[in-house]
């Protein structure tokens, strides 16, 4: 059954509220789309997912097997234990996932063989994985612009991957985009606090078919960098509360949408754009697409020439 709670937020159409009357905002919506974050919050019907988050939700999936199982470097064939759980993945995409998945399972393998982090990682006696965090926001101490009365309001709640020693680590299978920073920052300070550990640090681990990258790491380039992020985080947060304060003022308030490429992708984007908006952004993509695609065969017949 339903929260109480949760019935409640939306038949007044607002921002889900915990027992203690806090609002939830998650590590993972900063930087992103606040119009996407109102209609998740809202329940708004969500499209079918595309290719690359199912296949992205499927790496975790065997990574996380990898790492629970007893003996990862010898366990074999985790992506197939996998795809038998998986019935209603529609056929166009079975092929292509059959090909790249044995890829990540290997590489993935290989990097906990052969890197040094990895190896600790193996090792560890003390481990989260996605476990859930929840922090009040005034707790974290990020000098925002807001009154007590304001932050308290709110809690930032969160799942990250996996939890080891003194670092929390985030695995992304794609690009990594800069607002991965900020959510990746935002869950150190969570974690500091909730396993009160002030030596907990974040980690990006970049997945790809032939390649395993860590980011954020605690190194003199990094360092340099930090105090912008930190300060990219702290606007992010800023703009995300300032939206639910003006939406809990004015129900029938939209957020902004996020100025990117992106919405043809995105669950909401039915919910968001009307039929004939979509009409014409589906034409705009395809065109794009087209000319992308002819420039880069040009450039091929180009180099070949060369």
């Amino acid at each position: 059954m339903w929260n109480k709670r949760l019935v409640k937020a939306l038949e007044k159409q607002e921002a889900y509220k915990d027992d203690m009357g806090r609002i939830h905002i998650t590590p993972s919506s900063l930087g992103t789309c606040l119009r996407s974050v109102q209609l998740r919050e809202k329940h708004m019907p969500q499209g079918p997912p595309n290719y690359y988050m199912v296949r992205g939700g499927l790496v975790h999936d065997v990574v996380e097997e990898m790492i629970k199982s007893a003996n990862p470097l010898n366990t074999k064939d985790i992506w197939q234990k996998i795809r038998k759980r998986q019935r209603t993945l529609p056929s166009e995409w079975q092929l292509p996932l059959n090909q790249i998945m044995p890829e990540y399972e290997a590489t993935f393998r290989d990097f906990l063989k052969n890197d040094h982090f990895a190896s600790r990682l193996l090792k560890a006696n003390v481990m989260w994985i996605e476990q859930k965090m929840r922090v009040p926001l005034e707790n974290l101490n990020l000098g925002l612009p807001f009154t007590d009365e304001v932050l308290k309001r709110y809690a930032v709640v969160g799942i990250p991957d996996l939890y080891f020693g003194n670092s929390i680590l985030e695995f992304k299978t794609g690009s990594v985009y800069d607002h991965y920073y900020s959510q990746g920052l935002m869950y150190e300070k969570m974690a500091q606090i909730h396993f009160k550990n002030p030596k907990i640090r974040n980690l990006i681990i970049q997945i790809k078919p032939k390649k395993v990258t860590i980011g954020m790491k605690v190194n003199a380039r990094w360092l340099r960098r930090r105090e912008e992020k930190e300060e990219k985080l702290k606007q992010n947060v800023t703009a995300l509360v300032q939206e639910h304060e003006k939406w809990a003022q004015d129900k029938n308030y939209k957020m902004p949408k996020a100025k990117t490429g992106y919405c043809y992708g995105c669950l909401y984007y039915k919910s968001c754009f009307p039929s004939i908006e979509r009409r014409y952004l589906s034409m705009k993509y395809k065109v794009v697409s087209s000319i992308k695609n002819l420039r880069k065969k040009i450039q091929r017949r180009d180099q070949k020439k060369k």
